[in-house]
């Protein structure tokens, strides 16, 4: 078992989840906006069940290692934006405006990108073709938060 790519896999789930819980706790502040962030939330929490099942494929050797980033630093940067955006979220002094911002800002986040162009790019190997049947049909959060930010604010 690559040791390596198991402590990626965990700390690329740790983002999937801080992101979810992130999201959940906008639709208590925003109810405006609930819509758009318990979409999010329950996308974030598919999205942590596919690098569970990840794991599991880890273990029996067959998962590709480019399944995450190769490079840790990046990945601890992605947690470290996810958590100063719950902290901030955490003081429940900001606007929507801003906390639209912030969540962009988190899914530009190195690891949020990689996942999402591994899951929706053409692959011929078959566990990540397998993976993808999960998150097939989503449209980026990135693209779905801008489109929110059109529809309300501009």
């Amino acid at each position: 078992m690559n040791m390596e790519l198991s402590e990626r896999l965990n700390a690329c789930l740790k983002v999937e989840t801080l992101c979810e819980e992130i999201y959940y706790s906008l639709c208590s502040l925003f109810p405006e906006a609930r819509e758009l962030f318990q979409k999010l939330a329950e996308e974030e929490e598919r999205h942590a069940d596919i690098l569970t099942i990840c794991s599991g494929f880890q273990n029996v050797g067959a998962l590709p290692d480019t399944i995450v980033l190769n490079s840790f630093p990046q990945i601890i940067k992605s947690i470290d934006t996810a958590e100063k955006v719950k902290a901030k979220i955490a003081d429940e002094d900001i606007s929507l405006f801003k906390a639209l911002y912030m969540t962009l800002e988190l899914e530009e986040a190195v690891a949020e990108i990689y996942f999402n162009e591994v899951m929706t790019e053409k692959s011929d190997i078959e566990v990540i073709s397998y993976l993808q049947q999960f998150y097939k049909d989503e449209i980026s959060h990135t693209q779905r938060i801008e489109d929110f930010i059109l529809k309300n604010f501009l």
